[in-house]
């Protein structure tokens, strides 16, 4: 589904809030590049309440 495109890694999370996510990215050592057509990782909190799934794109592809 796209995973492979040009080395991108999509990952796929599911958090309660913004520290959530930002730990579970910093822990695989991943620069978001794009939540869901997202812009920045405020919108990502923001949906993150309703504890969605998103699919984060990363350009470090290495877990």
């Amino acid at each position: 589904m796209g995973a492979n495109n040009k080395g991108m890694y999509a990952l796929v999370l599911q958090c309660n809030d913004l520290r959530q996510a930002e730990k579970a990215l910093v822990s695989r050592g991943m620069g978001v590049t794009r939540v869901m057509g997202l812009n920045n990782v405020l919108e990502l909190d923001r949906a993150a309440i309703f504890n969605t799934r998103f699919w984060v794109e990363s350009e470090n592809h290495h877990v």
